[in-house]
């Protein structure tokens, strides 16, 4: 079955052009294609004020429809996103979902939010493992409005860590060269466990 079509509500766009193959049934949905939401208002969506309308190009290809069959690849690009009234550019998914885990990376590249994500988030256990590292290059807060104060940040963060939390578990999240900055001063540390 080949799905090739636009649709418009009050919600924003969504356009299609897939593949479909259920001749192994709706479990083992196979699809190959692209989907795509235009100025979708996400926050309404999911009843979250701090979110806005989103634009999201995926090119998608996979099979199965659940968490216990699902083999997808994913990648795409959101040229349209605001959360709490910053409207952020230029960002990028690549992600493999198998197995109960995501395995992926996100590229920002916002004049205040540049960096590169790249991790597994695993839930295939009775807890989830959050394995990633992230190389921040430049997190200006105050633009972004999630402080008054004008601070940036970079540095790497390293992490593998479960949630819930346990007594016990081993887990870490290490930060490498750090820089916090204002317009007054700047702190940089080379490592903080």
């Amino acid at each position: 079955v080949k799905l090739d079509g636009k649709m418009q509500s009050d919600l924003g766009g969504l356009s299609a052009d897939i593949k479909l193959d259920m001749s192994e049934g709706i479990d083992s949905l196979a699809y190959d294609g692209t989907v795509t939401l235009d100025q979708f208002s996400l926050g309404t969506f999911l009843k979250n004020p701090d979110l806005d309308k989103v634009t999201i190009t995926t090119d998608i290809k996979g099979k199965g429809i659940s968490a216990d069959n699902i083999n997808s690849k994913v990648s795409g690009e959101i040229t349209d996103f605001s959360f709490q009234g910053y409207q952020y550019d230029k960002i990028s998914i690549d992600a493999l979902i198998k197995d109960k885990s995501i395995d992926g990376a996100v590229t920002l590249n916002d004049k205040n939010l540049k960096l590169d994500y790249k991790g597994i988030i695993d839930i295939s256990e009775d807890y989830t493992v959050l394995d990633f590292v992230a190389d921040i290059d430049s997190f200006n807060l105050k633009p972004l409005g999630l402080m008054d104060k004008d601070i940036s940040i970079s540095g790497i963060l390293t992490s593998k860590f479960y949630l819930p939390l346990q007594p016990g578990q081993d887990g870490s999240i290490k930060v490498t060269n750090l820089r916090l900055s204002n317009p007054n001063e700047i702190y940089s540390e080379d490592s903080v466990l």
